[in-house]
């Protein structure tokens, strides 16, 4: 069953540009998505204190159609997939100002048992959700990186406390604004595609390494923790706009 809450683009969701920026597109879906899971049983409390269970966000797809700007009013639309099995759990998302739809995105989900840190299959969460056909969206099952780039160092990003949440890592909100700071002139550019692999979750204190490359339109990332471990793959399809920062 498809669940829909409604919000008003505040001022500090949107970037130079007077636009929404990616990360607060993300964190509205989110935001439904907790709303969503409050009206059903077990909420998050209970899943987390009681089944000492958690959600980690696997991959997300997000497409850009239209930009929002402040005090613009949106709906965001959620529901469950149809095709949740085994250790994946499938949600999708529809943005839309009006009739008119500015964003949507399809998520891989998986659970775990946060005392034994370990993934627990789709069967044992136990839920009254509806679940409806996913969104219709092309997701690839991974980041192919062009095999003719070479994937430069640009920088690195230490992950602070502001940063985490409930469960100790770097909020996946985050994410894609700290990837649009690895742009070169970000300003310049607007995003119509982005698609994250969550790898290894970043922790307190640790410094990503963000590799980057450019092929076409699309940029390629590659963040390394600490320990030189993967920490996420990305793409990020964009155009450019012109906008010069003085």
């Amino acid at each position: 069953m498809k669940f829909t809450q409604s919000y008003t683009v505040r001022w500090h969701d949107t970037n130079a540009n007077r636009e929404i920026t990616p990360s607060s597109i993300l964190t509205l879906m989110q935001e439904t998505t907790n709303k969503h899971i409050q009206t059903m049983y077990p909420n998050l409390e209970y899943i987390r204190d009681v089944l000492h269970q958690a959600f980690i966000l696997s991959k997300v797809y997000l497409r850009f159609y239209e930009p929002a700007f402040a005090y613009d009013n949106i709906t965001v639309e959620t529901w469950t997939g149809v095709e949740t099995r085994g250790f994946t759990f499938y949600r999708s998302f529809q943005v839309k100002k009006g009739e008119a739809v500015i964003a949507d995105a399809l998520t891989t989900w998986c659970l775990i048992d946060t005392l034994e840190k370990k993934l627990l299959p789709a069967s044992k969460f136990e839920n009254n959700f509806v679940d409806e056909e996913s969104i219709k969206i092309d997701m690839p099952r991974k980041i192919k990186f062009p095999t003719d780039k070479e994937l430069d160092f640009v920088g690195n990003r230490r992950i602070v406390y502001s940063d985490i949440d409930y469960n100790k890592h770097m909020n996946n909100t985050h994410y894609p604004n700290m990837l649009v700071d690895f742009l070169p002139e970000p300003e310049s550019y607007r995003v119509k595609e982005l698609m994250i692999s969550f790898i290894k979750g970043a922790i307190y204190n640790d410094e990503l390494s963000v590799l980057r490359c450019l092929d076409g339109d699309t940029f390629y990332f590659k963040t390394l923790n600490t320990e030189g471990n993967v920490s996420l793959e990305a793409f990020m399809k964009t155009e450019t706009q012109d906008f010069e920062i003085k």
